[in-house]
């Protein structure tokens, strides 16, 4: 699949293959919890074609730099629509590989696919962050934390919004209406 987004008025392309017994696996147990979720790894196929691609792009960036890029992809390589609309299923949440081979994802989809992503090309922790189960996003430790601190085991994290608006938010902003909201942590 190839897929495309814009980083700082820079048009990307990256092309990743897809395993469909991966998706057809995910289709036969379509309920998981996030943590479940963002602990599927890659398929060989998709994490030699992304991981590497994505490594390419990274390569002369210092690591801010590169986690703004890679919340760039997370916003606008795909389509935004709630599971309802989309999927007719209330509240689906997909491994990294669906959110990356289908068309349409929310919240909870692109926080589990930024967390993996991170995981993969950051040397820092990063978490999930559900805010009043009505928005997921995620947080990553960086050494000085930009913006109100997500309080995670004697540790302070930074928001980063991984579902968008596109390039609107910095590290540390919190999306809007969520500024004040109580989250909780979803833990490894």
């Amino acid at each position: 699949k190839r897929l495309s987004f814009i980083h700082d008025n820079q048009s990307y392309t990256i092309d990743v293959n897809i395993n469909k017994s991966v998706l057809y696996t995910r289709w036969c147990y379509p309920q998981m919890s996030y943590e479940n979720l963002s602990n599927i790894p890659l398929s060989e196929e998709a994490y030699s074609s992304l991981i590497p691609a994505f490594k390419q792009l990274l390569r002369n960036k210092t690591n801010y730099e590169a986690l703004r890029l890679i919340l760039s992809f997370t916003r606008s390589a795909f389509k935004f629509s709630n599971d309802q609309e989309k999927y007719n299923m209330p509240n689906l949440a997909f491994c990294p590989e669906e959110t990356l081979f289908y068309t349409y994802s929310d919240c909870e989809d692109r926080a589990v696919l930024f967390k993996y992503l991170v995981q993969q090309l950051l040397p820092f922790d990063v978490i999930l962050v559900n805010f009043n189960d009505e928005h997921a996003s995620c947080a990553v430790a960086l050494p000085q934390v930009v913006g109100k601190p997500i309080l995670y085991k004697n540790k302070e994290y930074t928001i980063c919004e991984p579902t968008g608006p596109a390039t609107h938010l910095k590290l540390g902003d919190y999306p809007v209406g969520f500024e004040d909201a109580a989250y909780t942590i979803i833990d490894k």
